[in-house]
């Protein structure tokens, strides 16, 4: 299915620009983002991203739904630990980061 995907006008702390798919939570506001163009898939979308950036990223947050529509949150009885004492777990950094800007 085709989708719309952005990338933002600003370089993350990493300095690399962030691709997103319509839709995303951590889709940067209006202001702060450029349209790529309707695209199958997001390596279509991170090669029109090299227009913009040498090596442009894409968000691992939206771009794993976009993979599964059919993705299911796990439902446990415990709440998830994101942020611990000693900082952000690695597997939720890339993510966070992607939001930041």
């Amino acid at each position: 299915m085709a989708t719309i995907y952005y990338i933002g006008t600003r370089p993350h702390v990493n300095g690399r620009f962030f691709i997103h798919k319509q839709g995303c939570p951590l889709l940067p506001s209006p202001g702060k983002r450029i349209k790529l163009g309707t695209f199958l898939s997001p390596e279509e979308a991170a090669h029109a991203g090299k227009k913009y950036s040498d090596n442009p990223a894409t968000c691992r947050f939206c771009m794993h739904h976009a993979e599964s529509e059919r993705f299911e949150p796990a439902v446990t009885d415990e709440a998830p630990e994101l942020i611990t004492r000693g900082g952000i777990k690695k597997s939720w950094e890339s993510p966070f980061f992607c939001g930041v800007n």
